[in-house]
């Protein structure tokens, strides 16, 4: 299991990956518009993230961790589109698709277990 200061370095060089992406988009006419949906989505999670790791509660935890994991899923549909649109080479895009997609997975797994310590604890 990763450990929340390695979970929070990891989204914070995706969040720079994503800045090195609408760089390359904001040269492009076309590019313009997926900057700021991308921007948006790709640099939010490393706050919300940073507001989960210190969450008060096992449901603040698991409201955060999902912000965190919708912020990463619409960034990922974003990369997706700019990829089928032509916008850039899909080589320039597969590592931070790869990295959302894992990242994904290791959040939705924390959350889920947040949930059913919070779903285990109610029941007591």
């Amino acid at each position: 299991m990763m450990y929340e200061d390695e979970i929070r370095e990891r989204l914070t060089r995706l969040a720079v990956e994503v800045l090195e992406i609408c760089d390359l988009l904001d040269s492009q006419p076309r590019g313009k518009e997926y900057v700021d949906k991308i921007l948006r989505t790709g640099t939010a999670w490393v706050p919300h993230y940073a507001e989960a790791v210190v969450a008060e509660s096992d449901m603040e935890l698991v409201l955060k961790l999902g912000l965190v994991v919708r912020d990463v899923a619409a960034t990922l549909a974003c990369l997706k589109e700019i990829e089928k649109v032509g916008l850039l080479y899909p080589e320039t895009l597969w590592h931070i698709q790869d990295e959302c997609r894992a990242l994904s997975r290791v959040i939705s797994d924390r959350r889920k277990r947040s949930l059913e310590n919070m779903v285990r604890t109610a029941g007591r």
